[in-house]
């Protein structure tokens, strides 16, 4: 079996973000479900997310380490659905925001926009703060560092080949960034806001779970026969360690609430990750058909839950909307936008 062919790693990507945006909608439009917002927080999909980023890109990187190629696909895998992100964000600010703000603040705007296709989608001019939530788009703070995540890829790949070790070049970063992670949670209240939101923003804290990605990818044939097909073993072993960590939360050691994981319990995350996506491995394709509208979630769902939060409109029957709403938006992006780039991108590689 080609491990590489035949996973749900679309499935696994899509309980990610399906996470992810559970999670904001129980918060920002007020449902009263506290234990349920509790047990959705233990299950982080953005660590998800950097694992298994890691482990599918580096495979293609070694497939194909043509770097021209391997740039064009990684950005028809980005920008195009960002584009299509942008013109809805903007659609609801017209619609539903203050029009005087927005023309008196043209510039800015503008500004912004250009921020939102770049690479600092994270940033929100002060006459933004007082739209939903306080901010359009907070969950694309991740965008810039999965960017930098791919251009770390063939610098990586470069170190491994000087130092000839790529295993101890990868653990050696991957310490270094859990200890940032770790240290900075640390150590949070006592360093300025801004200093604290410049680290924890930047890829330092995170490409500790990117290279355990790489580092699972390069042995996958040894990892495969004790994941696969043992789903309910690891669900159950992830489980007891978030309840344990909830109960006895030790930082950087012992947490599973939110992306700063602790490392017991991310390593646990990334076997049952693996162990998803190798147990029944058609499950994916039988269920999406191919169609992976994970992206789509991820990046539509905060400006859907804005408008809701922004109009007032709360509660179970606005969670219920904003999923709707949002896998609507995910839907047509992949159909419209993300498909056809891809499409691209196969005849580009299909024509070298």
């Amino acid at each position: 079996m080609d491990l590489f062919k035949q996973n749900n790693f679309d499935l696994v990507r899509l309980v990610a973000a399906a996470q992810v945006m559970v999670f904001h909608a129980l918060v920002h439009l007020q449902v009263p479900a506290g234990a349920l917002r509790v047990a959705v927080s233990q299950l982080p999909g953005v660590p998800a997310f950097f694992f298994i980023s890691g482990l599918l890109i580096s495979a293609s990187w070694e497939r194909n380490a043509d770097l021209r190629t391997y740039a064009v696909n990684r950005a028809l895998r980005i920008f195009p659905a960002l584009y299509g992100v942008l013109l809805f964000s903007l659609l609801t600010l017209v619609v539903f925001y203050d029009r005087g703000l927005l023309a008196g603040n043209l510039g800015k705007l503008v500004l912004w926009g250009i921020c939102q296709v770049t690479l600092l989608q994270d940033w929100n001019p002060d006459f933004l703060r007082g739209w939903g939530t306080g901010g359009v788009n907070g969950s694309l703070w991740t965008i810039p560092v999965e960017l930098s995540f791919y251009a770390f890829i063939p610098l990586i790949y470069l170190a491994c080949r000087h130092w000839r070790n790529c295993t101890a070049v990868l653990l050696i970063v991957t310490a270094l960034s859990f200890g940032i992670q770790i240290i900075t949670y640390q150590f949070q209240h006592q360093m300025p806001e801004l200093l604290f939101k410049l680290i924890i923003k930047t890829p330092l804290p995170w490409v500790g779970m990117f290279c355990c990605g790489i580092l699972a990818q390069r042995f996958l044939p040894k990892l495969h026969p004790l994941v696969a097909g043992r789903l309910p073993r690891f669900l159950a072993l992830y489980i007891a360690l978030a309840v344990l960590a909830w109960r006895f939360p030790v930082n950087g050691i012992l947490r599973a609430h939110v992306n700063n994981m602790g490392i017991i319990n991310f390593m646990a995350l990334c076997a049952l990750v693996l162990s998803l996506a190798y147990s029944w491995p058609d499950l994916a394709d039988r269920w999406l058909r191919r169609n992976d509208i994970s992206y789509g979630v991820y990046i539509f769902h905060m400006p859907v839950i804005n408008v809701f939060a922004h109009t007032g409109f709360n509660g179970w029957a606005a969670f219920s909307a904003a999923v709707a709403g949002s896998i609507g938006m995910a839907l047509g992006s992949w159909f419209l936008v993300e498909k056809p780039a891809l499409g691209l991108r196969h005849r580009m590689l299909y024509r070298r």
